[in-house]
């Protein structure tokens, strides 16, 4: 419905016949339209990305360090 970072809406045809699951989820956000994001939940989701990126490169140096 647009909720993304493009304000991009993605339901047409194409996109909601794609596959079953596809016209399965469109019948599901019909009767249970998603709900958008506070800017709270937006801040909230972007440091758990961002500790994730960061756990990410920790291991990989790790990894480096015990293979030397």
């Amino acid at each position: 419905m647009g909720a993304n970072e493009g304000g991009e809406r993605y339901d047409g045809i194409h996109v909601i016949f794609r596959d079953a699951d596809q016209i399965d989820r469109f019948i599901h956000n019909f009767h249970n339209p998603p709900v958008p994001k506070t800017e709270a939940e937006k801040r909230v989701m972007s440091n758990i990305q961002a500790a994730q990126a960061a756990m990410q490169k920790l291991q990989e140096q790790e990894n480096n360090y015990a293979q030397h």
